[in-house]
């Protein structure tokens, strides 16, 4: 084989493949559906559906397309054709073809759908019924059967009978059926119905049900006659009509069974005026009931009897008159009077009474009750009407209680009872203050209290209170013992003042008083001190004012203070705070003012001594004169010279520029010491502290001069100082 004729029989065999190929390319477009003659069609009509599918192809041959036809979600019809439209045709469309309708067409994995049409059928087939037996005897059974063969579907039937409906239960099918037992010749028809569907088919054709009689009509009689008196006998008597061994009856009035028997039944009983007089007798067999009616005309002998009281509304110990009356209305058996029984809840109180009067003296609340009467002659009687008696107990005096306590605190609420012991309701109660009116309740059960709840606004609503009590519509009122209420008032806030000025010296009396302004008492005050835990003075008074007293007060008594009261409100208010200073006295203030300066001056006596040199013991001395008898005196000199007291204790200046000199004794002096011969320099002066002991000696201290210094340089020293004085 050359390479040409290769290469063309390769090229023919792409060519080939190629065609192959393009000639199963299919592309559905689209699906119509069509309905022949028209989509609203009568029953009965011969419908032609066309479902019509649109392609695209590569090829002039149509492919094989599946076709399916639906009546709402299921498939009614379905075909494989390689035409573009395939026919589904319905023969003697019924209503159950009604519906919405569509078509699908699928061409290997492609599907497209038509759009969804209504069918509409009208009309229903006319049914037919036939009955199984249509002459029969009364009591017997007939089987209906109504149809419809020509329609599809469930089928709702009902049979009629003289027009009356009854329905059978629902089946799947065209045809239905019901048994039926006739007592009297009827008419028989029927209809139907497509489930879910509101249209009725056209009633059937009509069958006349023929029967003879099973059970004649019973006989009835009343004797003597259908027409009588009250009192009189009579026997009704109920007879079956029937040869029928089986027959039962019986006699009744209203729902009541007077007689039950076999073939025949009786009663017999003194007439009475009813308002319904009528008796029925009735047989019954094999199903079959027959009934006949009887009305006795019965003329009322004497009227029925009428009750009347003088009062239905008694009070204790009052009369109860009861009447009770009656009239014969026929002239017949007049000679026989009419008697009467009083009744009391139908329990008989007294009988045979002729008058038709009853009477009651001093009635309780045990006569309280229904009371009727029984009019009797001739065997009939008679009952009245009813009458209800009433007796009121009388309300007594009520007693009021305060509950819980009798004593209130100001602003709240307390509940007041009141209560009778007897009284019959409704009973009034008013609770009263003084002579106001406070409260009114009406109590409509028997033995239950009133509770009034009061607001005590303030102390103005104490006092009395009491209760009355009224019933037998206000007619009665009575007053009962009265209560205190007593209102408790809350303390205000206090005030703390001190009796005397707010700086208080000490040792002097002080009085803290604590005043309230309102309040009920006792009160109970309590004193603090701030920065104490507890209070330092407790006192309970009926005064509106506390009073505290120390009579001697000190410096530790300074600080703040309040006080704080309560009574039985239990409600407790502080007072603002007072600054209580306590000052030292006057004389006090001069001591401590006398002692500064005498610490300041032996401050200032030490300064100068611890910057003097010693004084120079003086020469030639009589040892004699150590003993200074001048200054062995009672007292101290009033002068000296550079010599000064201050009370009993003194500071003294003395002069340190005196010169050594000699003293002379006493006995050559005479006490008196001679002026200075000579000086001797001395910068500073020392003082001298001097003394009064007991036994009127003096000693003479010099400060920072050792104790045993002698007498002998005192009186240089003294000596020392005059000079320098008589120089000045």
């Amino acid at each position: 084989m050359t390479r040409q004729t290769t290469c063309c029989l390769l090229l023919l065999t792409l060519m080939r493949c190629s065609w192959t190929d393009n000639k199963h390319v299919v592309k559905l477009v689209e699906a119509t559906l069509t309905f022949s003659p028209d989509k609203d069609v009568k029953s009965g009509t011969t419908v032609h559906l066309y479902c019509n599918a649109k392609i695209s192809t590569t090829s002039t041959d149509t492919p094989s397309l599946q076709y399916s036809f639906y009546k709402d979600t299921h498939v009614t019809y379905a075909k494989n054709s390689s035409n573009k439209f395939v026919l589904y045709t319905i023969e003697n469309v019924r209503a159950f073809h009604s519906g919405t309708y569509h078509c699908i067409v699928k061409s290997g994995t492609q599907k497209i759908k038509s759009e969804f049409q209504p069918l509409n059928v009208t009309g229903l087939q006319t049914p037919l019924l036939s009955l199984s037996n249509e002459k029969i005897t009364e009591g017997e059974e007939v089987t209906l059967n109504c149809s419809a063969p020509n329609e599809e579907g469930s089928l709702d039937f009902t049979f009629f009978i003289n027009s009356i409906p009854i329905k059978v239960p629902l089946r799947s099918g065209t045809f239905a059926e019901m048994n039926h037992i006739f007592n009297r010749e009827a008419n028989v028809s029927c209809k139907f119905q497509l489930v879910n569907q509101k249209e009725d088919s056209p009633i059937s054709n009509v069958q006349r049900i023929v029967l003879s009689e099973l059970l004649p009509k019973p006989i009835i009689i009343a004797h003597p006659s259908q027409n009588v008196t009250e009192g009189d006998r009579v026997t009704i008597e109920c007879h079956s009509n029937s040869s029928l061994p089986d027959v039962e009856v019986h006699l009744q009035k209203d729902s009541k069974i007077l007689s039950f028997h076999n073939v025949s039944a009786s009663s017999s009983f003194i007439a009475l005026f009813d308002e319904n007089p009528e008796y029925l007798c009735q047989s019954e067999a094999k199903s079959v009931r027959k009934s006949t009616e009887i009305r006795l005309n019965v003329q009322e002998l004497f009227s029925r009897p009428l009750l009347k009281a003088e009062a239905s509304d008694l009070s204790e110990g009052q009369t109860l008159r009861l009447n009770c009356s009656s009239v014969y209305l026929t002239a017949k058996r007049l000679n026989v009077p009419i008697t009467y029984t009083f009744q009391k809840y139908q329990q008989n109180l007294i009988s045979d009474n002729q008058t038709g009067i009853y009477t009651i003296s001093g009635v309780s609340n045990q006569d309280e009750g229904n009371y009727g009467c029984n009019a009797t002659a001739w065997g009939v009687r008679k009952a009245s009407n009813s009458i209800y008696i009433r007796v009121h107990i009388l309300v007594t005096k009520p007693k009021i209680q305060i509950l819980e306590s009798s004593e209130v605190i100001a602003g709240h609420k307390v509940q007041m009872k009141c209560l009778s012991d007897r009284g019959s309701p409704p009973v009034m109660y008013t609770l009263m203050r003084n002579k106001d009116i406070i409260s009114r309740l009406t109590v409509m059960t028997d033995k239950m209290a009133a509770v009034f709840n009061v607001t005590v606004l303030n102390e103005t609503l104490a006092g009395l209170y009491w209760c009355e009590a009224a019933n037998r519509g206000g007619s009665h009122v009575v007053s009962g013992s009265g209560v205190n209420l007593t209102v408790i008032v809350p303390v205000t806030k206090p005030i703390l003042t001190i009796i005397s000025d707010k700086s208080v010296a000490a040792g002097s009396e002080v009085t803290l008083m604590c005043q309230v302004e309102k309040g009920t008492p006792p009160f109970t005050f309590h004193w603090f001190r701030i920065g104490e835990t507890s209070a330092f003075y407790s006192n309970t008074t009926d005064k509106r004012f506390g009073v505290y007293e120390n009579k001697s007060v000190g410096k530790e008594h300074s600080g703040k203070y309040f006080c704080q009261v309560t009574n039985r409100a239990n409600k407790t208010m502080d007072s603002r705070i007072l600054m209580v200073t306590v000052t030292l006295n006057i004389w006090k203030h001069i001591i401590i003012g006398l002692c500064v300066v005498i610490l300041l001056l032996l401050v200032l006596f030490y300064v100068i001594k611890s910057k003097c040199p010693p004084a120079t013991r003086a020469k030639n001395v009589d040892p004699d004169r150590n003993a200074l008898s001048t200054l062995n005196h009672e007292e101290p000199p009033q002068e000296s010279d550079g010599v000064e007291y201050l009370g009993e204790e003194s500071n003294v200046r003395v002069s340190c520029h005196a010169p050594e000199v000699d003293f002379p004794s006493s006995n050559e002096s005479n006490g008196e010491f001679p002026p200075p011969t000579d000086t001797e320099p001395c910068p500073e002066r020392v003082p001298l502290m001097v003394t009064r002991h007991a036994g009127n000696e003096i000693r003479h201290s010099l400060n920072g001069v050792p104790d045993n210094m002698n007498a002998t340089s005192v009186e240089y020293a003294q000596l020392h100082h005059s000079g320098i004085d008589a120089e000045q």
